[in-house]
């Protein structure tokens, strides 16, 4: 007589540790590719990484209780290319988009920094924001700060 078949069930996970493990996917940020470092809270979006010849659109979303704020757009050693920065608020209006580009729009070396101020659209609605970043053979260094 053979055995009987033994059914293999995965661990249960408590409905609180799989919404803390939803959240922190959410509150750090999706983007397309993994070499971004983000860091989010309700008053400050951080992004800060290196990058080489970056095509495509990033997306990360932040929970904010902000109407308006300022976006710090810092590249070290910006050698070529551009990017440019959508905000979306929480009911998807547009409230920043522009482009970042290489000072000279042809390649540099031993540039030292780029630094660039933008203001988002007063009276934005609270809530979760959308952030694109849409590379155009983006190289440098980028720290970006929304707060």
């Amino acid at each position: 007589m053979k055995p009987p078949l033994r059914e293999f069930r995965a661990p249960a996970v408590s409905s609180w540790a799989g919404a803390f493990i939803l959240i922190s996917l959410l509150a750090v940020g999706c983007a397309r590719r993994g070499h971004s470092v983000a860091i989010v809270a309700p008053e400050t979006f951080r992004l800060d990484f290196e990058t080489s010849f970056e095509d495509g659109v990033d997306q990360y979303n932040w929970v904010t209780v902000k109407t308006e704020a300022r976006l710090e757009f810092r590249v070290r050693r910006f050698s070529c290319g551009s990017c440019r920065v959508t905000v979306f608020d929480a009911i998807g209006d547009r409230i920043l988009d522009h482009r970042f580009g290489h000072p000279h729009d042809f390649w540099v070396v031993d540039e030292d920094e780029y630094l660039a101020i933008a203001f988002t659209e007063p009276g934005a609605v609270a809530g979760r924001w959308t952030i694109l970043l849409d590379f155009d053979e983006f190289c440098g260094h980028l720290y970006l700060v929304l707060d």
